[in-house]
């Protein structure tokens, strides 16, 4: 399976190639373990836009799909769930600042969550007077000074990233 969309947590992995493959070429992989659920379970063929739907997985969970042949199994797409979790984000230009506040639904631990303030900041800010973000949870984050040094720019995006590497949402700050 070449792509894995992700709805609340469901997750459901889509066959994205325009080349017909045997399903049973593929294996998927859970926490890098087999899943319950395998290509060949339910097809023959893979053909583009063929849907598998693999359940529900907690958030955290590494999804990796692999082409098994012809000897060495090869990695194709490495997917972590993320939390379902609802953020709002305001700039203040004037105070040189963002404001993020968890708005709803999955708490997430605040030593897996940074906040990338888009082009401005050198490093991701953290949520570092929290154990856990849960709903009305806040944090400001300086888009000037010490922490932008070297950028002239003004920000113009902002990103939630669970786990250093994969987002649970972007918004623009711009318009």
């Amino acid at each position: 399976m070449s792509g894995i969309d992700c709805c609340r947590l469901r997750v459901v992995a889509v066959y994205r190639e325009e080349t017909s493959r045997v399903a049973d070429a593929f294996e998927l992989l859970v926490d890098g373990e087999p899943g319950d659920v395998q290509p060949s379970d339910r097809h023959d063929m893979l053909s583009a836009g063929d849907e598998l739907e693999l359940g529900e997985f907690d958030a955290g969970t590494e999804l990796t799909s692999r082409w098994v042949v012809p000897d060495e199994p090869r990695e194709i797409r490495s997917h972590v769930v993320v939390p379902d979790a609802a953020f709002d984000i305001d700039y203040d230009a004037n105070d040189g600042e963002v404001t993020v506040e968890h708005a709803g639904s999955d708490e997430i631990g605040a030593d897996a969550l940074d906040i990338v303030v888009e082009p401005t900041r050198i490093e991701p800010a953290g949520w570092d007077e929290y154990e856990t973000v849960t709903e009305g949870d806040t944090t400001t984050v300086a888009v000037d000074g010490e922490a932008c040094a070297g950028s002239d720019r003004d920000p113009i995006g902002v990103v939630l990233v669970y786990r250093a590497n994969s987002a649970i949402t972007h918004e623009r700050i711009d318009d």
